[in-house]
């Protein structure tokens, strides 16, 4: 706790950035709503079980609905967004993840890469059940 103070000490003793803010990034961090993450937690969590070993199948249940949900909202941000899947095989299950990619404008091989980690997994259900059973929050 001694070291945690002595560091606050020095931090606070430090002298302001007079660098001005990036008029980009400050527009980007004033579009972050609280609301709209909340509202995407609220529709992940939805699809009440998002494992990897549920039916990709369903329609708007499970880890398939989730992801293309997800590769849904990706592509609507903008067309410039390159979205895809990039899935592995586990066993005879198919893992995948989703993917953005923004090239640059003024130099397209300067990429912004998205992804998400969105699967879940509920430790209180074993056996055979536990790939379909609901993802229930840490207590």
């Amino acid at each position: 706790m001694r070291l945690l103070n002595t560091l606050v000490l020095i931090a606070a003793t430090l002298p302001a950035q007079n660098t001005p803010a990036d008029p980009a990034i400050k527009k980007m961090v004033a579009g972050i709503s609280p609301d709209r993450i909340g509202a995407s937690v609220k529709t992940l969590a939805g699809f009440e079980t998002r494992g990897n070993y549920s039916d990709p199948n369903q329609k708007t249940r499970g880890i398939g609905a989730a992801r293309r949900w997800i590769f849904a909202q990706f592509h609507g941000y903008s067309q410039r967004l390159e979205v895809s899947y990039d899935t592995e095989k586990k066993g005879a299950t198919e893992i995948s993840s989703v993917v953005a990619v923004l090239p640059g404008t003024a130099e397209p091989e300067k990429r912004i890469i998205v992804g998400a980690h969105y699967d879940s997994i509920n430790l209180r259900v074993t056996g055979d059940k536990a790939a379909e059973a609901p993802a229930m929050p840490r207590n």
